[in-house]
C-alpha cells in the first residue's frame, strides 16, 4: 500500500471509484445518489482549496483504497486555544481490513502532529466498522453518537399546527436578544451530553463557550432564520436554520440544515421545542424538499418532537477526539 498527498491525477481516479464507496455524505437522499457523489466530489475540492489537505492510500495495482481531509477547525481553535484540526471524510474502500486501516489513520497522525496540531476530530457513519476500528486502534476517544434526523416535505404536509399553548410568541432574533440568548445557552448546555462537554479534557466552561458562540455567529450572518419563542415577553427558547449551501443547490440536492435549538430549563414542557421547530420548518419548507437535524442519541425530549412533526432517523453518525 501506497501513502500519498493529492496530486494532478487523483482527481480522475477519484471521479471514477467514489460511487463504488458507501460512507458518503447524504446517504438517507436515495433517490439522489449520483447528485450527491458529485457534490462530495466537489465539496473535496471546495475544502482543499481553503487549505485542507487530502491524503490516500493506493494498492500495487494503483486502486484507490482509502482517503480522508486534514482540515484545521479554526473556530475550535479560536475558542480553545490551540491548534485542532479534523479527519474529515475518513473513508476505506469494502475489501480493506483492519490492520491496512489502522496503518493510514497512523500515518495520518504523523502528518497532523508535523503541522502542529493539538487535537484531532473524526466523525464516521456508525456503520463504517473500518473508520470506527481504525480511530479506537489509534487511541481515538468516543465522545458522541448523533442521530441524523430528516423531514421530507413530499411525505408530510405543512398545514397549519396548532402548538397548544397560546402564550408562545414566535419572532426573528436581532442583536438586541443577544444577552438573553446567550445566557439560555450557557445554563441549558451546561449538563449537556455532546462532544464537548463528554471529552474529559475540555473544562466545562470551555464547552459551553462554544454554544454562547453559537449565538453570536448565528445573529451576526451564520445563520440563514434564527427564531425566539418568547412568554410573556421574555426569551424562552432558539432555533437556527441554515439554507443549501451554494454547492447543494448546484449539484440539485434541496437540502435545508436544523442547526441547534435550546429551550429555557424555566419553561420546558410547554411545546416551546415543537413550535421553534415548526416555524423553521415552515421557512425552510418553501424552498427545499428535505431538512436534515441531528440529535444525540440519549436526547429523547427533541426525538420525540420530531417524530410528531413528521421527522424520522435517516443516519447516525459517531464523534472521535484524539489529544496529540
Amino acid at each position: 500500500m501506497k501513502y500519498s498527498k493529492m496530486d494532478e491525477n487523483f482527481f480522475q481516479i477519484m471521479t471514477d471509484v467514489l460511487i463504488n464507496f458507501d460512507h458518503h455524505p447524504y446517504r438517507y437522499l436515495i433517490n439522489k445518489k449520483n447528485d450527491v457523489i458529485a457534490f462530495w466530489k466537489q465539496d473535496i475540492e471546495k475544502r482543499i482549496k481553503e487549505g485542507g489537505e487530502l491524503y490516500f492510500g493506493i494498492s500495487n495495482s494503483d486502486d484507490l483504497k482509502c482517503f480522508a481531509l486534514l482540515e484545521e477547525l479554526p473556530w475550535d481553535s479560536k475558542i480553545f486555544g490551540t491548534k485542532m484540526a479534523a479527519l474529515t471524510y475518513l473513508t476505506f474502500s469494502k475489501d480493506y481490513n483492519v490492520y491496512e486501516a489502522n496503518k493510514f489513520v497512523n500515518w495520518l497522525l504523523s502528518r497532523a502532529q508535523e503541522k502542529g496540531f493539538k487535537f484531532l476530530l473524526s466523525k464516521v457513519n456508525t456503520d463504517n466498522m473500518l473508520s470506527i476500528h481504525s480511530l479506537e486502534g489509534n487511541n481515538f476517544l468516543l465522545v458522541d453518537t448523533l442521530l441524523d434526523f430528516i423531514w421530507q416535505k413530499s411525505e408530510n404536509s405543512l398545514g397549519k399546527e396548532e402548538m397548544g399553548n397560546e402564550r408562545i410568541k414566535i419572532e426573528e432574533a436581532t442583536l438586541n436578544d443577544e444577552c438573553e440568548l446567550k445566557e439560555i445557552a450557557k445554563k441549558a448546555f451546561m449538563k449537556h451530553f455532546g462532544r464537548y462537554h463528554s471529552d474529559p479534557k475540555i473544562p466545562k466552561d470551555k464547552a459551553n463557550s462554544v454554544y454562547e458562540e453559537w449565538i453570536s455567529s448565528s445573529l451576526r450572518g451564520y445563520a440563514d432564520y434564527f427564531y425566539i419563542a418568547r412568554i410573556d415577553g421574555k426569551v424562552a427558547g432558539y432555533s437556527i436554520w441554515k439554507k443549501p449551501s451554494e454547492l447543494e443547490k448546484v449539484n440539485n440536492l434541496s437540502l435545508g440544515h436544523y442547526s441547534i435549538a435550546s429551550v429555557s430549563e424555566n419553561y420546558r414542557g410547554m411545546g416551546i421545542f415543537k413550535a421553534l421547530t415548526y416555524a423553521g420548518m415552515k421557512a425552510l419548507g418553501r424552498e427545499v424538499d428535505t431538512i436534515e437535524g441531528p440529535t444525540h442519541i440519549n436526547n429523547y425530549p427533541v426525538q420525540k418532537g420530531y417524530i410528531s412533526l413528521g421527522w424520522k432517523i435517516g443516519d447516525a453518525r459517531h464523534s472521535f477526539h484524539k489529544w496529540l
